[in-house]
């Protein structure tokens, strides 16, 4: 009875959680064997019911793949908004590095998943600080793909506006590429320093 309640609005019901044996269950039913490549097998199909399976069976949530990748930062990556809601809320490290060792927040931004990054932002723990293999930070990935809002709330959760990369570039660089007007001045009211110089010598 448990295995079925997985596939009905029980599951949902507040208080109710399915043992493990009986989310084992689910899954075989569901068409999964409960191991690691299974359970990265539904979250790459978005399958979330089996995700909350396998998280009510005992797998970890951050557990990695062949390639390094936790179910988080690959969801993040694909702009699953319903996966990284499921994996947050079994407690997977939002900060987790994936096979390029960019954070879920990273790749978001990176990948332009708007909605996936706004609730990676919405985490007290996430790390604003992070920084991609270059050197870059979140902030510097949202002045490049031109996204205010989430610079905005960067600047807000106190991301250092005058950090810069392995190449010397900060994200006022970025702004003052693109001309984005918006960008900058949200940098420079935080605090940017336009005279800041990158490895070749130029300045925002």
């Amino acid at each position: 009875m448990a295995a079925v309640c997985l596939l009905s609005a029980c599951a949902e019901r507040e208080g109710y959680e399915a043992s493990p044996e009986a989310a084992k269950r689910f899954l075989k039913l569901r068409g999964y064997e409960f191991d690691e490549g299974s359970f990265f097998r539904a979250a790459a199909a978005s399958d979330a019911i089996a995700v909350n399976g396998f998280i009510s069976a005992g797998m970890n949530a951050n557990a990695r793949d062949e390639n390094g990748d936790t179910a988080l930062t690959a969801a993040a990556a694909r702009g699953d908004l319903q996966i990284v809601n499921v994996l947050l809320k079994a407690g997977a490290d939002a900060n987790a590095k994936g096979r390029s060792d960019w954070t879920a927040l990273l790749l978001a931004l990176k990948e332009d998943r708007v909605e996936v990054a706004d609730r990676l932002l919405s985490q007290a723990d996430v790390d604003v600080k992070a920084e991609s293999p270059d050197g870059m930070t979140p902030l510097m990935v949202a002045a490049w793909h031109q996204r205010p809002d989430a610079v905005r709330t960067l600047i807000q959760k106190g991301s250092d506006v005058n950090h810069q990369d392995h190449d010397g570039d900060a994200a006022v660089h970025g702004a003052a590429w693109l001309e984005n007007i918006t960008i900058l001045g949200m940098l420079l009211d935080a605090g940017a320093n336009t005279n800041v110089k990158n490895k070749l010598g130029g300045t925002a």
